[in-house]
């Protein structure tokens, strides 16, 4: 079963509003009852109108306190870059820690994305052995060539992390939590850092394009 998932803070509550009102309209049939959103401070009077489209839509939404997780990482790795002030992007990497255990796989989306059509095929592709569904950025194999992109472990493929489909129990199996701590480890860098982290930290043989 296909979930969904926000990471946002107050600053990006109308665009996550507007996104998750693309997605409801574009799939009447999603399954579960609840979608996720990884909560970086979110205005009360922002979650009651973020209820209020879920709940328009027969759903609820689920509030998930990710920054114990990621403010071990900030202590740990004090030079990983926050996005504007905000690590709630960079929450993305360690969602395996941060989601209950139930979930299996999961559509991670940007709040500025707009959802205009049907992720059905999400649900039902097959994603056996693969940790993460991508789609690589058409950019990425000639700046890799140009050393434009460095990637540590080798990858041919950079990927655009906007939007992501995890499938939480390879994630899981495969240990990526520690590829993830490892290269944070490298201290390479990480202008983009939940991009640039997943690119350098999961392998190319558990990533379907």
């Amino acid at each position: 079963m296909l979930y969904i998932c926000y990471s946002i803070n107050d600053f990006f509550a109308r665009e996550a509003g507007i996104s998750l009102i693309g997605f409801f309209e574009n799939n009447p049939d999603y399954e579960p009852d609840e979608v996720f959103f990884l909560d970086y401070g979110i205005h009360p009077a922002n979650k009651d109108k973020l209820n209020g489209i879920a709940a328009h839509y027969g759903k609820r939404i689920s509030y998930l306190s990710a920054k114990p997780v990621t403010d071990v990482i900030k202590r740990e790795f004090p030079d990983l870059k926050c996005w504007r002030g905000s690590m709630a992007p960079n929450a993305e990497p360690f969602v395996d820690q941060i989601v209950p255990d139930y979930v299996e796989r999961l559509l991670f989306i940007d709040a500025d994305t707009i959802v205009a059509g049907s992720v059905a095929e999400l649900n039902a592709i097959d994603m056996s052995g693969k940790a993460l569904g991508v789609v690589p950025v058409n950019f990425g194999v000639e700046s890799i060539r140009k050393g434009h992109i460095r990637l540590e472990n080798g990858n041919q493929v950079y990927f655009n992390s906007g939007v992501l489909l995890f499938n939480l129990s390879v994630l899981r199996s495969e240990n990526c939590h520690q590829m993830i701590i490892d290269t944070l480890n490298k201290k390479i860098n990480l202008d983009w850092p939940d991009q640039n982290l997943l690119n350098n930290a999961i392998p190319e043989r558990i990533i379907k394009t």
